[in-house]
C-alpha cells in the first residue's frame, strides 16, 4: 500500500522507489528517528530526476518538529542491479564513517545517513545545512561583484581545503601506492582527440601530450600516500555557511592519490575562467585560498598533482560536447573551450615548479 504525497507542484512524480521507501520511513519511524514518539506526516515532496538517480526532498511533520530529507534511489539503466546496490551501500556505509568522526572536527562534516534500502536501492540523508559553493561562486565571482563578496568566498574556500585534508587524515590507511598511469594516460588521450574535434589545435595537443608523458615519467616507480577519494569533490558538492563546511554525494568513494580530490576542486574552479564574465585573476584567487586552507606551501608542485590537473581539465572541457545545446550554440561553444584549454596548457606548460605564483596567480 502506498502513501499520498504532497507534492510541491512538480511536474513529475516520484516512482515507486521513493514512495515505497517513504511508506517504510513513516510505518518504522521509531528505527529512523528514536527521539520521536509518534509517527509523521508528510508535508512536502520536491521530485527531480535525474539519468543516475532520482531524488526527492521531503518534510516530515512530527507532532513537534520537521525533520527535513533527502530520498536518493539509485538507477541502473546500464549496470547490474547488483552493482548498482552495492555502490548504494557504499555510500551509506561511507556517510556512516565519516558522520562520527568528523563529529569531532570544528567547522567540518558530512550529511548525516538516516538508513538504507537495498531492495529500492536507495539511500535517506538529513538535509545539509549551508548553500551551494558552486551556485554561489557562479553568483558572487563575476566581474561586476565586489571585493567584499570575494572574501566571504575565499573563506570558503579555504574552508573546503581545511575540510578535505582532515577527510585525508580521517581516511589515511598506512600504505603507499603507485598511481595508475597507464590508465589515466589512455583516458586522457581519449579526451584530447574529442577536444581536437572541438578545436584545439593538433599541434596543443601533442604539445600538451609530451609534457603529460614527461610528468608520468617523474613519477614512474615511486609510490604515494593511500587515502580516501571522494572523487568528484567540486563545489557542486559542497554546502557552505557561517558554521562550516558540509560534503555530499560518496557515492563514488575509493581509495587512491591524495592528489586526486585537490586536482578536482581546483579543475573545477578553474574551469570557470573560460567564461569572460568571470577573471581570471579573481577566479584563481579562490582556488588559492583552497590550497592555503589544505596546507599546500608556495612553489610546491609536485608532477603527481600536475599529473592529475591536467587529467581533470582536458576531461571537464570534453565534456563540454556533450552539453543539450542547438548546434550553432554548440559549436561556439565548443571553440571558446578548446581555445581555453589551448591558453591553459601553455601556462601550466611554461609553469615549472611554481604552482601557485604561475599557474594559479
Amino acid at each position: 500500500m502506498g502513501v499520498a504525497l504532497p507534492l510541491d507542484g512538480n511536474r513529475e512524480a516520484p516512482g515507486r522507489e521513493i514512495t515505497e521507501v517513504l511508506r517504510k520511513l513513516t510505518a518504522g519511524y521509531a528505527l529512523y528517528f528514536p527521539d520521536e514518539k509518534a509517527p509523521p506526516t508528510i508535508s512536502s515532496v520536491q521530485f527531480t530526476g535525474r539519468r543516475l538517480s532520482d531524488v526527492a526532498r521531503v518534510e516530515l511533520n512530527f507532532n513537534r518538529s520537521i525533520a527535513r530529507i533527502y530520498v536518493k534511489a539509485h538507477k541502473h539503466p546500464k549496470s547490474p542491479p547488483e552493482r548498482v546496490r552495492k555502490k548504494a551501500r557504499l555510500e551509506f556505509d561511507t556517510l556512516s564513517y565519516l558522520y562520527e568522526r568528523f563529529r569531532t572536527v570544528p567547522r567540518c562534516s558530512v550529511v548525516r545517513p538516516i538508513a538504507f534500502f537495498p531492495e529500492e536501492i536507495a539511500v535517506v540523508t538529513e538535509e545539509g545545512e549551508g548553500k551551494n559553493l558552486h551556485h554561489l561562486i557562479k553568483a558572487k565571482a563575476s566581474v561586476w561583484h565586489g571585493g567584499s563578496e570575494i572574501e566571504v568566498l575565499k573563506g570558503h574556500c579555504r574552508a573546503c581545503g581545511k575540510w578535505l585534508r582532515h577527510f585525508q587524515e580521517l581516511t589515511f590507511q598506512e600504505r603507499r601506492e603507485a598511481i595508475p598511469v597507464n590508465n589515466i594516460l589512455e583516458q586522457l588521450v581519449a579526451n584530447l582527440e574529442v577536444c581536437v574535434q572541438m578545436g584545439l589545435p593538433r599541434i596543443a595537443s601533442s604539445g600538451l601530450l609530451r609534457f603529460y608523458e614527461d610528468q608520468l615519467r617523474r613519477i614512474e616507480g615511486r609510490e604515494f600516500p593511500v587515502v580516501g577519494e571522494h572523487p568528484d569533490f567540486q563545489p557542486d558538492n559542497i554546502l557552505v555557511c557561517p558554521s562550516g563546511v558540509t560534503v555530499l554525494d560518496f557515492t563514488s568513494f575509493q581509495y587512491g592519490s591524495i592528489y586526486n580530490d585537490v586536482a578536482r576542486f581546483l579543475v573545477s574552479v578553474d574551469f570557470l575562467s573560460k567564461n569572460p564574465f568571470y577573471s581570471r585573476a579573481r577566479i584563481h584567487t579562490l582556488a588559492a585560498a583552497f590550497l592555503q586552507g589544505y596546507g599546500w606551501r608556495e612553489k610546491e608542485m609536485d608532477p603527481g598533482l600536475t599529473v592529475y590537473l591536467i587529467r581533470y581539465m582536458v576531461q571537464a572541457v570534453a565534456t563540454v560536447s556533450t552539453w543539450p545545446r542547438s548546434a550553432f550554440v554548440k559549436r561556439f561553444v565548443e571553440r571558446r573551450a578548446a581555445a581555453f584549454l589551448s591558453a591553459w596548457s601553455r601556462r601550466i606548460i611554461s609553469s615549472g615548479d611554481d604552482f601557485v605564483g604561475t599557474v594559479l596567480g
